[in-house]
């Protein structure tokens, strides 16, 4: 019997922004808390679903690690799921577990009777996602508990609150990478988190690449097999060019040996993905690896020629326009982009290292490699200048930024990605004498160390939940960040200036299109002045 069910999807011919149906049906009833549990790049997947049908305030996003899958989910954990959802207030409360609860048979049904010894609660369990074998049983559980549910919004028993979404993982944000997305790439997952990627993450449908679709039989009996297929069929057509493999959580936790289908070819480069890092994280670890060996860059002081490193549309806008910026301020000047394992050896003059995760990668390039390194991204005209000012020196562009200890009442909270955040917070500075705080979103209370590091003399906070933000709120006049910041922080009935951002580590493309991001960063100064 062939129990191979494996389909490869070309990324233009994914569906188009399908909402996840019982999320939508529970939406429609406000007195109804949807508690997800999963991986966090499963997570987000029902998080857009969450921004698009306006219930940030009853969606909790509960994620769990692939450790916490392996060895058990420990009592501690349902204990703070427990406490999360009776802070809630909600009544009536719908358990909506993952393809990893799925395969690992984890058991929510004590939960459930824990939380139904209050007898004003009504708590379902039910499954979602490609492995589920009955999806069609559970959606008619869910349409029972719904029809059944009494219009008993609990206004009197909670503050209303938002709940924020977890971060992009490593594997979406590996995917953002801007040589990933110049090459060609195989998202292995069972379908859902593939689709999720294409309609809701920064990866364009129209480059190169294919999601995977597969069953629970594939899962089972092994996805080497299937997969090596299918890869053979795109290496017809692709022949040397690079091919990345990236996974979704479901094939790093069942064992998937990407190794060794990536050493059979030379030009397959595999790079996995658990889901369980933040972006960040993740694609530093990726990119320190890879530049362990200069491979195919040589140094060449003679000419004017930037390798640009650690590009990715996760936090930074389309190239191409600020290529072209510094091309006219540097007219003697070419730059090309990095790229792993090129069969091409490729001359250079100098780095110019554009995110906060590619620092370290950088770092090593420039130290075997024997050439300047200039970090730093320009958001403002005056920061373009000290870029083209300084290519071929050794160079970091924060240098300038003051963060006092006594911040006026006139004072910026900045949230965001510390590199952008700094390029903001110099140019506040600079142009209107205003001072800035740095914060960033560290729900896993991962991210302070790896900045900190980083950003030696300066100081980064960090947010890890709602309460968190909402508790800081008054501490600035202005604030700047992605919109779900706002919504929190309207929820929470906090009245602040607050300026849009958008972060797709947080929304992903949600917003990213919006008129409000302002990459040149023009401030208006009747704002700044009222």
């Amino acid at each position: 019997m062939n129990y191979n069910t494996m389909e490869m999807i070309k990324y233009k011919d994914c569906p188009g922004k399908e909402m996840a149906s019982m999320p939508i049906l529970i939406f429609k009833r406000k007195e109804v808390l949807l508690v997800g549990v999963g991986s966090g790049t499963c997570l987000r997947g029902i998080y857009f679903t969450v921004l698009s049908n306006n219930a940030t305030d009853r969606f909790l996003p509960i994620v769990i690690q692939e450790t916490e899958y392996v060895m058990g989910i420990s009592s501690s954990r349902y204990d703070y799921m427990k406490r999360k959802i009776e802070k809630s207030g909600f009544k009536n409360i719908v358990i909506y577990i993952s393809c990893m609860d799925v395969l690992t048979n984890e058991d929510y049904f004590p939960l459930k009777e824990e939380l139904e010894k209050d007898p004003n609660k009504r708590v379902i369990v039910v499954s979602r996602g490609p492995l589920v074998r009955n999806i069609s049983k559970s959606r008619e559980a869910l349409i029972e508990f719904l029809e059944s549910t009494p219009a008993n919004y609990p206004t009197e028993t909670r503050p209303r609150m938002g709940y924020l979404p977890p971060l992009a993982t490593e594997n979406i944000q590996i995917a953002s990478l801007e040589f990933v997305k110049r090459g060609h790439t195989i998202f292995v997952s069972p379908g859902g988190c593939g689709k999720t990627l294409l309609n809701h993450e920064c990866i364009d449908k129209n480059q190169e690449g294919y999601y995977t679709r597969f069953s629970h039989l594939d899962a089972i009996f092994g996805l080497e097999a299937p997969l090596r297929g299918k890869i053979g069929e795109v290496l017809d057509e692709i022949q040397e060019e690079p091919l990345y493999l990236i996974t979704s959580p479901i094939p790093q936790y069942i064992g998937m040996d990407g190794k060794s289908i990536a050493d059979e070819r030379e030009n397959i480069i595999y790079f996995g993905g658990s889901g369980d890092l933040a972006g960040p994280l993740g694609t530093w670890i990726l990119l320190n690896k890879l530049t362990q060996d200069p491979q195919s860059y040589i140094k060449n002081s003679k000419i004017k020629r930037t390798l640009v490193f650690g590009w990715n549309s996760m936090n930074l806008p389309e190239k191409d326009i600020v290529i072209e910026r510094l091309k006219n301020m540097c007219k003697d000047r070419s730059f090309i982009f990095y790229t792993p394992k090129s069969r091409e050896i490729t001359e250079v003059s100098d780095i110019w290292c554009v995110s906060s995760e590619g620092y370290q990668g950088a770092t090593t390039l420039s130290e075997k490699l024997n050439i300047p390194l200039v970090f730093g991204f320009p958001l403002s005209k005056s920061q373009y200048r000290i870029i083209s000012d300084n290519f071929g020196k050794d160079k970091i562009m924060f240098d300038k930024v003051k963060f006092p200890e006594d911040l006026s009442d006139r004072s910026f909270g900045i949230i965001g990605d510390p590199m952008m955040s700094l390029s903001i917070s110099q140019d506040l500075y600079e142009r209107f004498g205003m001072m800035s705080k740095i914060y960033i979103y560290d729900p896993e209370y991962r991210l302070q160390k790896f900045y900190e590091k980083i950003f030696l003399n300066i100081k980064i906070h960090s947010i890890t939940t709602e309460d968190e933000l909402a508790g800081i709120a008054q501490n600035h006049k202005y604030w700047i960040g992605d919109p779900i910041f706002k919504s929190i922080l309207d929820f929470a009935q906090k009245d602040v200036d607050f300026l849009s951002a958008p972060y797709p580590l947080i929304s992903g493309r949600f917003y990213k299109e919006e008129k409000m991001f302002n990459w040149q960063f023009e401030w208006e100064e009747k704002w700044l002045d009222s």
